[in-house]
């Protein structure tokens, strides 16, 4: 399993680069998403492109990248501005179309790697013609995309037949994907193990440090090395287990989960 975490904290960056982290992402989204998710508990960073230059010096490992706003007349300005900042990789958010893809592939080149942020109905829809070039990783966004459902939690999604015919397509095709996020190993409600089990069980090989995982990481408002690594190891071997389970173990968590949201019966 990799993961990724979205921060501009230097601390946690000198941190991450001595971890297994896959990928240290800077979030400059901003466009549209306090109309989306301001009514829910999901942050909404005060990340700025010009903190690419602050973070790129703690980076020799892990990759530094950039989730950017949805694609908009200043989509050019921002690629070019990353690129000039040295920064590995970029994020497309809420695309619905595939020339969207391709307008973002354009402008990248083969200066940054493209993660595509798959977090709308007409996102899924275009999985099986978009253009994959420069494209390293897929992630399925099941925040915005359980909002677009009108599901009451996010984890919702992971059971809608088009989210999960959409996994098993790049499952067959060989693509890697990620979905969403997990807390510490006891995060409450749902428990890390139910949830991970689901993501394996669909074929997701990524997830995201959540916010909660990086909260529980912190003392006094700074990032404490020793507790991440010990969360971080934790959460490893929690999913180390998991893959070495067997499939009937996968699907049984899975169908648990879907119990506990109501989607199963």
């Amino acid at each position: 399993m990799n993961y990724i975490v979205f921060s501009n904290s230097p601390t946690l960056a000198s941190i991450v680069e001595q971890t297994v982290i896959d990928t240290f992402f800077v979030d400059i989204e901003i466009l549209g998403k306090h109309e989306r998710q301001g009514h829910t508990s999901s942050l909404i960073s005060g990340h700025n492109i010009h903190d690419v230059k602050l973070l790129r010096p703690y980076f020799k490992r892990t990759a530094l990248a950039v989730r950017i706003n949805p694609l908009h007349s200043g989509t050019p300005d921002e690629i070019s501005q990353i690129i000039r900042l040295k920064a590995d990789g970029v994020m497309l958010p809420m695309f619905k179309q595939i020339d969207e893809v391709e307008i973002l592939q354009d402008n990248a080149g083969d200066s940054l790697f493209i993660d595509l942020l798959v977090e709308t109905p007409e996102a899924l829809a275009t999985l099986d013609q978009l253009p994959y070039e420069n494209v390293r990783f897929i992630h399925f966004g099941i925040n915005d995309l359980s909002l677009a459902y009108g599901f009451n939690h996010l984890y919702s999604t992971l059971y809608h037949p088009d989210f999960v015919e959409a996994c098993a397509f790049l499952r067959q095709k060989g693509i890697p994907f990620g979905i969403g996020g997990v807390g510490h190993v006891n995060a409450k409600p749902y428990s890390p193990l139910l949830v991970l089990s689901s993501y394996l069980y669909l074929g997701a090989s990524r997830t995201i440090l959540s916010r909660s995982f990086l909260n529980s990481c912190a003392v006094h408002d700074t990032f404490n090395q020793e507790i991440f690594n010990q969360n971080l190891s934790e959460l490893s071997s929690l999913v180390e287990s998991l893959m070495s389970s067997s499939p009937e173990d996968l699907i049984e968590n899975y169908n648990l989960l879907g119990d506990k949201l109501g989607n199963i019966s």
